[in-house]
């Protein structure tokens, strides 16, 4: 099948991009060392074999939600989350690349990690992998959660107003992510009258040892959105996933976009340049 219609939508979408087998281009991943994405029963699902020798064959199935952008009928990529929400999968294919942010709440001792790693795929022309550095995937994977060992601290540098760099968008034109209790909250605004959305509770992840991520979700009466985020050299790179009604019309729309902070210029300097 070329042609999917997505979750009864007005839209006919293809997905043939997304479909397939893909291998991590880095072999000394600590998390998805290769996916299988297909459609089923009107459905996008993915299997995930794990770089976790102890649990190389990992039979479960997620289903996934394809999303397009406003140019293109053609699938920009998918998002997958359980609804306990340990586990959200954002993903965008581009140039017959697969590149995947995985949010995970890692379980260590009495504690819970929140973990998130950004990775690449290719195709993969066989249809099963043959895994040949079992031991030096479980290895890294070791060595891997030992350096990352850290919590959460530094966050806060994430805290503040952030505008996106493309100033003609049609989604989030600015955000700000503040605390919020014991936790963190993020507010959202756009130009678009579509996108409606109050303040949303985001959980932090941690990327290697200087960067962080978010996940948060956005709820209104017209669209609902997945927001997932990492940061990356003084930018935050946003990937949202919003499903919106509108024209009793129901569309899946994908749209990855850069932010960078915006600066409060105190008054001791404003004093000096006067």
């Amino acid at each position: 099948m070329n042609i999917a219609d997505i979750e009864n939508s007005n839209q006919i979408l293809d997905v043939t991009n997304l479909l397939g087998e893909w291998v991590n281009v880095n072999c000394r991943t600590d998390f998805i060392y290769e996916l299988r994405v297909f459609y089923e029963d009107k459905q996008l699902k993915l299997n995930i074999l794990s770089a976790n020798s102890e649990r190389d064959e990992d039979t479960s199935t997620l289903n996934a939600k394809a999303f397009f952008t406003d140019e293109s009928l053609h699938a920009s990529g998918f998002c997958a989350y359980q609804e306990c929400r340990d586990l959200v999968i954002a993903a965008n294919e581009k140039h017959g690349v697969l590149v995947i942010q995985a949010y995970r709440q890692l379980a260590s001792g009495s504690s819970r990690k929140n973990q998130l790693t950004r990775e690449f795929y290719r195709r993969k022309s066989r249809a099963y992998p043959v895994v040949k550095n079992r031991d030096v995937r479980t290895n890294f994977r070791e060595n891997r959660a030992h350096q990352n060992s850290h919590f959460l601290n530094g966050f806060e540098k994430l805290s503040g107003d952030w505008r996106n760099t493309h100033l003609d968008t049609e989604g989030v034109n600015t955000f700000s992510i503040h605390k919020f209790g014991s936790g963190w909250r993020m507010q959202t605004y756009s130009c678009n009258d579509a996108y409606e959305w109050s303040f949303t509770a985001l959980t932090p992840y941690f990327f290697d040892r200087e960067e962080f991520g978010f996940v948060a979700h956005a709820c209104s009466e017209n669209v609902r959105s997945l927001f997932s985020a990492y940061s990356n050299k003084g930018l935050i790179v946003m990937t949202a996933f919003h499903t919106v009604k509108q024209n009793n019309q129901t569309n899946n729309i994908f749209c990855r976009e850069f932010y960078s902070k915006e600066c409060a210029v105190s008054q001791s300097i404003l004093a000096v340049a006067g």
